[in-house]
């Protein structure tokens, strides 16, 4: 897989399904994309562009700042606690959360035990959030300052894996 980056869109592409790119679309290497990916999921942070136009991890700026609205934002949170949800799956060696939760029944104990492990975590950072979010609709929470801070917010502890 050949991957780019361009920083004029502030985007990546992949060589195998984009067939046009901009012109300032420079070829990055497979840990500099997997770089960035882990840091919007685990930290959410957002992709910059170093002086060179390679892709770099900074930090996201406040929401306010952003002048998106308290919809926009639950949204964008959501989708980042989302992320941090489906990299834990996969640091297990689950496809994501919606794959290991399908284990949840399975005859071989240690792939039950692992999904129902991340099933509590997954459920307890979900209802963290829709309390956040309820608090913040109501005008009794302030809105986070960022996707860190939400993250830091909802997301329990992770739990431990469970051994054979």
């Amino acid at each position: 897989m050949t991957m780019f980056f361009a920083k004029s869109t502030n985007s990546f592409y992949d060589a195998r399904i984009n067939l046009a790119m901009p012109s300032d679309a420079k070829s990055i290497t497979l840990a500099q994309w997997q770089a960035c990916m882990d840091a919007q999921a685990l930290q959410g942070m957002e992709v910059g562009a170093d002086a060179n136009g390679l892709p770099i991890p900074v930090a996201a700026a406040p929401m306010a700042v952003k002048g998106i609205t308290i919809a926009q934002q639950g949204v964008a949170m959501m989708k980042a606690m989302r992320r941090a949800l489906n990299a834990q799956a996969i640091a297990w060696g689950f496809e994501s959360m919606v794959d290991a939760a399908s284990y949840a029944t399975s005859g071989v104990s240690l792939l039950a035990d692992e999904a129902k492990a991340l099933i509590t975590w997954r459920d307890g950072a979900q209802m963290a959030a829709k309390t956040l979010l309820a608090g913040v609709s109501a005008g009794t929470t302030p809105v986070p300052a960022n996707i860190p801070a939400f993250l830091a917010a909802v997301l329990p502890p992770v739990p431990v894996q469970p051994t054979a």
